[in-house]
């Protein structure tokens, strides 16, 4: 076999070869190609889509150490949430309530631990609910980016006038954004206080040998002042990439230039952000896991359906791995399955890239520039 070489070649010389057509550009596909709207637009609908599916899983995972520490429900009920009826809470407070609807605990058979829980356990509805109402916002917002004509200059077709116009400021969305992710800082905030809680759920005045061994034989290689540090890592990436990017913008162009909207820096530290908070969700789970796998030995009691089949997927995880980042790793593919109704049993191991140094990253950077 002939060994391959790189080569310049046309563009429609590597098409041929490829068998892909050309792409014909119509009325304004250039501008989109060349101008940063059409990308900022399009990637903000899928970061809203990214993020809806991630504020759905906090109310999973805020049911599972509901579940775990036996939680007082009262400030879940329906009455109560619609006392103060914003939208999102009561989404929340509803998918909370599903999840943990055919337990013992839900159906009064097993007693809660408390009369009134911390702060992070009672007002998961109304701190989820305000990303909730956040996304419906940026919702409508982007309906409207989506469907207008943002040209400048505008063709008015009615007088056939070409108007000079500033409708291609999209500050709309990079303001949403630069919202949205302090909205994702509460709710991480929230998950990384349940994580202590369930930490000390597990410790309750057992030395760390004896934690270990309890933890190991019950769910596998999981050490709970591990996650906890994890947890504290991650919301504090979490808090700090909440601060707005919008504002950070500086004049070009000779002074002609002297407002950028920034939206779609603001667009990728949201991801960055989604990215931390999965995980510090996967830690908040395999917490909650552990502690439901202690107790229940002991004192066994009915899980509801949704808690049991994660419960069971998380304990087969955490022995298919002997790392604390591969097993948080199974764990965010495990909550993505049952959110989207896959059957865990096929879960496969998820890739995780092999650490890199910085001096490797620069030194690989360095090859490629010479």
């Amino acid at each position: 076999m002939a060994a391959r070489t790189d080569e310049i070649a046309p563009g429609a010389t590597s098409l041929a070869a490829a068998g892909l057509p050309p792409l014909v550009l119509e009325a304004k596909d250039a501008l989109a190609l060349v101008g940063s709207n059409a990308l900022s637009v399009a990637s903000a609908s899928l970061a809203h889509r990214r993020t809806a599916l991630v504020a759905a899983r906090a109310d999973l995972v805020a049911a599972l150490t509901l579940e775990a520490i036996g939680a007082n429900l009262s400030p879940l009920g329906a009455t109560v949430l619609a006392a103060r009826p914003h939208p999102g809470q009561q989404v929340s407070g509803r998918r909370i309530r599903e999840v943990l609807a055919d337990g013992d605990l839900a159906q009064g058979v097993r007693p809660t631990a408390s009369l009134q829980d911390p702060i992070s356990v009672r007002t998961v509805p109304q701190v989820h609910g305000a990303l909730l109402d956040q996304l419906d916002d940026l919702e409508r917002l982007l309906d409207v980016e989506l469907s207008c004509a943002p040209d400048n200059p505008f063709l008015d077709v009615d007088t056939g006038a070409f108007i000079s116009n500033g409708n291609f400021s999209i500050t709309g969305i990079a303001v949403a954004f630069d919202a949205l992710r302090i909205g994702l800082a509460h709710v991480a905030q929230l998950a990384e206080r349940r994580v202590a809680i369930l930490v000390r759920q597990l410790r309750q005045g057992v030395p760390l040998v004896e934690q270990v061994q309890h933890v190991t034989s019950a769910t596998g290689y999981v050490t709970p002042l591990i996650l906890a540090q994890t947890a504290s890592a991650l919301v504090a990436q979490v808090k700090h990439s909440a601060t707005p990017i919008s504002l950070s913008g500086t004049t070009v162009g000779d002074g002609i230039e002297d407002h950028a909207s920034l939206a779609y820096p603001s667009i990728r530290l949201t991801e960055v952000a989604l990215d931390h908070v999965e995980r510090l969700f996967a830690v908040e789970a395999l917490l909650a896991v552990t502690v439901i796998a202690v107790q229940t030995r002991t004192r066994p009691y009915r899980l509801a359906g949704p808690v049991q089949r994660l419960r069971q997927a998380i304990v087969d995880v955490t022995r298919r791995s002997q790392t604390t980042a591969e097993v948080v790793d199974w764990v965010v593919e495990a909550l993505r399955r049952e959110q989207r109704g896959d059957d865990l049993a096929e879960m496969r191991a998820p890739v995780t890239p092999p650490p890199v140094s910085w001096f490797d990253r620069d030194v690989a950077r360095h090859d490629q520039l010479h």
